[in-house]
Parts: C-alpha cells; structure tokens; sequence
C-alpha cells in the first residue's frame, strides 16, 4: 500500500507515508518537529563525511576510506569478561588482497552479510601498531539505486530524541522526486545575474551532494537567500527612515569651541571625526540614524555631550537612555558636570528619571519633561513609559543599545506632543562592544558608522594575565600593593550566591573570604549585584566612589557603568563562565586613568584552560577580540531569546565580505527594479524587519 501511496508523495505529505516509518518512528520524528515531507527537506545536515574515496587495498592510506569487498570470514566473541562483544572479519576486494575489519559492540554484524554479495565498508583506516585497522566502518550492500551510507558524501543530521542520521537518509533518498517540488523563491533575474542554481536542486544537493563542488553551490545559494532577505529587510527600514522628517539642529562653532576649551583634555582625532559626522547629520532634515562605536574608554561620552549641547542651545530637548540605573546615574552627573557650565545655571534643565524615584520627585520631573523646563533627560526604561511626555524631543541617545529591543526604542521616538508638529528625533546609539565590520555591514546595515579606535591619551594599556586558583596568593600580594598606594580594586563573580553549580564562584563567597582577612578589611570591602535594593546600590557605588570602600566585590551588574579612575586592579573569579565580550567590558572598568592597571582571569579549573581566555589575556584590542569570538562562534544564532527576534543564519559565513557585498547589490536592485518577490520571501523579509538589530 505504500508503494502505491508513494507515488503521489507531495511536499505535504505525511512522514507516515514513507517506507520504514511506522508508529514508533513516526512519533520520533514528531518529537524533532518532522511531520512532512517538507519538514524533513528543511532539517539540513550540520557536518558531512566524504566517504566518496574508493579504493582498493593495496592503496589505503591513513583517512577516511571506501572499499569495494567480499566478506571471506567472519565469527564473533565476548572479550574482557564478556564486557564487549568483537567481530572479526576478513575482507577482500577485486584484486584478491585482504584485510581484517573489526566491529566493537555490534553482534548482529556476524549473521548480517550474505555469501557471494559484494558491500561497501566505509569508515576511518588507521594503522596501530603496525597493523592495519579498519574499526566500526559502515555498511552498505553494493546496488544498483544510488548508495545511502556509504561510497559517497555522507550526510549527518542533528541526532536528537533517538532519531539516527541512517533512518533520516533513508527516508530522505524516497524525497527525490518530491524535492523538486520545492518553488524558487528568488526573482528570476537574481538567479542569472549571479550564477545560483535553482533551490530545489540546491536543497537536495545539501542533503545528497554529488560531489563537494556541488554541495560549495548548494550552500552558497542557500546562503545568498538568508543574507539577501536581510538585505532587502535593511534597505526598505532605511527608505522608511528617509522619508521621516527630523529637526534640523544649526551647528554652533561658538558653542563647540567654548565647551572644548572647559575640558581637561584634548580629543583624538577619532573624536573630533565622529563628533562632525554626527553634526553634520543634525543639520540634516532626514534623521540621524547612527551607531557609535568604540571601545571601553575611548571616550564615547564627550562625543555625544557635543551632540547633546548643540540641541540644548538650539532649543529642543535630548533623551538619553541607559541599560542600568547605575549607569544612568554616572551618565547624569558626568554630563552635568560637561554641560552645566554652558548652560542657564538652572539645574532643572538636566534631570535624571529612573525607577527607584519617589512618586514626588518622579511627578515632578515628569511636568518639568512636559512643560519643556527640562532639556536633557537620562534615564533607563522609565523614560519609555506612556506618562513621559516629551513637548520637543529632537536628539535621543541610546547607550550599549544591544541592551534594548526595537519596541521600546520606538515608544520613546514616540514620546513627543501629538498637538505639535510631528518631527522624528535623530537616532544616535553607542555601544562598547566592538563589531568586526563585516557583522556590522549585516546587523547594521541601515546605520552609519562612527568608529572611535584611539584611546585618549595618557592612558596606560592593562597587564592581563591568567592566574590559576592555586596561584592565587600573587594577586593578593598586588591587592595588598595597590591599596596601599591608595588604589582600588574589583573582584567580579559569575553568580550571587552558591547555587546546583558550585564551580561557579559566588560573589557573597568572595565577600565572606575576603572580610576575614584583616588588613584588608580595613581598607573598606563592599558587596554589589543585582539583587540589591536601588538605594543599597546606589550606596555601595557612592562608597567606592568616595574612597570609603577600596575593594568591590560584584556580579556584572559592574559590567557598564563603573568609571572610577583609581580603580587600577580587576580581578574576574571563574573567567571561563565569561564570553570574550563580556571580558573585555569588565576589564575596561579599570585603567581609565594614567595608573598602571591590572587585569587577573582566575579560570575554576588549573588544567584545560580554554583557548580564548589565553587570546584574551594576550590581546586588548576589542575588535581583533570581537573578529577572534565571531570566528571561533560561527554564525549561528547571534542574538539570544532575550531580544525582540533573533538572527538564525544557518549556512551564512558572516565573515564573507564578497557575499555580503553581493547580497546588497541585489537588494537594491530588486528594490530599484521593483522585480517581483515569492509570498515566502515577503514574510520572511517583514519577520526580518521587525528584529533588533535593524533599529
């Protein structure tokens, strides 16, 4: 009956309909989410086996082989105490010569093959002690229909659920002819324009590649679809963003030259670039839409103070917009500081509105905000919320925007009077976590780029090295050192408190050690994560802001927004619980004077220390850290559940600037062209809108 059904097998079909499927494998199947055909099509193998080298014996050589054999003997036998079953055999292929095969764990092999029937034994030859040895090959009758296991590129699927790559082969060999039901999605011209084979050939060559050039073709045509949908998705949010009309804010020399004459320092060449890219956007009636990126300490804020300043004097109001109370408070008082001199001497024209306000002071500065008194605004997500009124919001500054999704990044473009003019605020967003250029021309596409690599001078580069928990009495001697010169110092931790994992380091036990330590205890401890009350944070930080705390222990609730210039010692308990970003955050929270500043990784385990932790220590530069994470990562999923939608590439090399750059050349000219795009597509590009990256 089945063979019969198969016949009108269909990309809707159930699985239920394929030889070999029956309850048991059904419900298997059900459990990874394959109900149809077309389920099965669209789960793509993760890693191939090339076992397409056939050759005889007199030819192997160590690697993946082929052999074309007779079974001449074959017997079976317990060894070890009955521990583990063997089966020998002895093969021989056309050529007379022969050689011994061995299966371990496999008794059903010894009952499996059949006199005067030729198989395929494909698996890893090696040589051990001399001998040659073929161990757990696989196994495959020689036929006439086209091999599944063996004598070809071999698919592996993830194996999830008791769901083996051998049943998936299997089932997807009888897809053949279903495959190419699958519809072309990309225009027509696309396909010509750049060489790609059609999608349902490239889907089949992914699961049956004839040859590894016809599976480079399938991948890169697959690949130039998820990369191409994105593009399209980038170039239609940046015609929305240009059609918008913004405030156009006149730049002030006057203004500039007095509040760079104020500081205590001269930019960089890379600030002073940055700051006349942004405002020159301002003046623009097309709004702003640029990210600014630059490394811990590079000196982002004066850059956006200069921005800040210009929309002050010219009469709007500025929002600024951060991802912890902690550093929105450092954001408040160090733009006060910047600013306050060149304006009205009016403290109320800056003010700072977060969530651990009392309803008094929250009500107050939410009229002042209405009324237009306060011009500059910085906060967190408080500010987004429906009782903040804007009456004039021209500039809004997002800082470590990954930290955000696109909704409330929207809701606070929306906070300005609806009885007024309707004029979209230019969008500035910052971040310190470095991007290799290549991620940065697909997540950001639609942004302009400001890059602030110089570091400001004076600044001396920080020491990191690894010290293993046995060499732990070295960073004490440093911590007894820099107290003592009147320095400070931070230990971060992985977790609160003990939990199920013990190897990850609390901070609560840190703290407990380290405050029974007596000389150290006088220098002033103090505790700081996340689940501390707002004004017990607030506390520790104007502690060790003041001196009256030298020694800071804390989760990465310290990861933005600690800037304390003594701070000249970091050390990070369980590193390898860290991703390099994040390392590289923390250690960013000292050496922001001219001290000598030191950076320990303390990894749990002494032995199997990871690789990137020792590239870590060696390198200091964010974005050959941020390239080096990309690299080692993949694609993937770049973006976690926590965000608004995240970025499943599945084939595409993010590092591939030539697929990059082709990709938006024919997004354009799909766009230019106005060339008709598949219903599939169209979703895909309006899921692909919607998601964070591209805000």
């Amino acid at each position: 009956m089945k063979n019969q059904t198969q016949r009108k097998l269909s990309l809707s079909s159930k699985l239920e309909d394929l030889n070999g499927v029956g309850p048991t494998k059904a419900k298997l199947l059900r459990e990874v989410g394959l109900n149809t055909a077309s389920d099965l099509l669209d789960y793509w193998p993760r890693r191939y086996i090339d076992y397409s080298n056939l050759i005889l014996i007199k030819d192997i050589q160590p690697g993946l082989v082929t052999l074309k054999v007779q079974i001449i003997r074959i017997k079976g036998r317990w060894a070890r105490g009955r521990a583990m079953h063997l089966t020998e055999a002895v093969v021989e292929d056309s050529e007379g010569d022969r050689m011994p095969v061995i299966w371990f764990n496999q008794p059903f092999r010894q009952n499996y093959f059949k006199d005067g029937q030729k198989y395929y034994l494909s698996g890893q030859f090696k040589v051990d002690s001399g001998h040659l040895n073929l161990t757990n090959p696989s196994v495959e009758p020689v036929r006439e229909l086209e091999q599944i296991n063996t004598s070809r590129i071999v698919s592996v699927y993830p194996e999830k659920s008791d769901l083996s790559s051998v049943l998936l082969r299997s089932l997807l060999i009888q897809l053949k002819d279903v495959s190419k039901q699958i519809p072309e999605t990309l225009p027509r011209e696309i396909l010509e324009e750049f060489k790609l084979i059609a999608k349902s050939d490239a889907i089949w060559q992914l699961h049956r590649p004839d040859s590894m050039q016809a599976l480079e073709l399938a991948k890169n045509r697959l690949a130039f679809e998820e990369l191409f949908t994105l593009q399209i998705a980038v170039q239609k949010n940046k015609q929305f963003i240009q059609k918008l009309s913004a405030p156009q804010i006149k730049f002030s020399l006057k203004d500039t030259k007095k509040l760079l004459a104020g500081l205590r320092f001269k930019l960089t060449d890379d600030q002073r670039g940055t700051a006349w890219q942004i405002l020159q956007d301002l003046e623009k009636s097309e709004p702003m839409n640029r990210m600014l990126m630059g490394d811990v300490g590079s000196g982002k804020t004066i850059v956006a103070a200069i921005a800040t300043l210009q929309a002050i004097k010219a009469g709007w109001q500025v929002a600024i917009l951060a991802p912890t109370e902690v550093l929105a408070r450092q954001h408040f008082e160090g733009f006060k500081q910047i600013l306050q001199p060149h304006l009205k001497q009016d403290t109320s024209q800056i003010e700072l509105l977060v969530g651990s306000l009392k309803t008094k002071q929250k009500r107050v500065v939410l009229a002042k905000i209405e009324s237009g008194d306060a011009r500059l605004i910085i906060g967190t997500h408080a500010i987004i919320q429906e009782s903040v009124k804007f009456t004039n919001l021209a500039l809004l500054i997002v800082d470590e925007q990954h930290r955000f999704g696109v909704r409330q990044r929207k809701e606070l473009q929306k906070r300005v009077d609806p009885n007024k003019e309707q004029k979209f605020p230019h969008l500035l967003t910052m971040t310190a976590t470095p991007i290799p250029r290549s991620l940065a021309l697909i997540l950001y596409g639609e942004l302009e780029h400001s890059v602030i690599k110089q570091k400001p001078a004076g600044r001396v580069k920080i020491k990191t090295e690894l010290v293993p928990g046995a060499s732990k009495q070295k960073i004490f001697d440093k911590l007894k050192q820099e107290l003592g010169a009147g320095h400070a110092a931070v230990f971060v931790c992985p977790a609160i408190t003990d939990t199920f994992d013990s190897k990850r380091v609390s901070a609560e036990k840190i703290y407990e050690q380290l405050s029974k330590k007596g000389w150290l205890k006088k220098y002033g401890i103090g505790l700081l994560h996340g689940k501390l009350k707002p004004a017990e944070k607030e506390q520790v930080m104007a502690d060790f802001s003041s001196g009256k705390i030298n020694t800071l222990v804390s989760t990465t609730v310290i990861e933005v927004g600690i800037d304390i210039p003594r701070a000249t010692l970091m050390i990070i308990e369980g590193a390898e619980y860290f991703g390099l970003a994040q390392l590289h955050q923390l250690r960013g929270r000292v050496g922001r004077s001219n001290l000598e500043s030191f950076c320990y990784l303390v990894p749990v385990k002494s032995d199997g220390i990871p690789a990137r932790l020792r590239y870590f220590s060696d390198n200091s530069d964010g974005f050959k850290l941020a390239q080096y994470d990309l690299e080692q990562r993949g694609p993937g999923q770049i973006y976690g559940k926590l965000q608004s939608g995240s970025l499943d590439l599945r084939l595409v090399d993010i590092t591939d600037l030539s697929l990059i750059k082709a990709t938006k050349q024919a997004a354009k000219s799909v766009i230019k062209q106005k060339l008709a795009l598949s219903t599939e597509l169209k979703s895909n590009i309006a899921k692909h809108q919607d998601l964070e990256y591209l805000n």
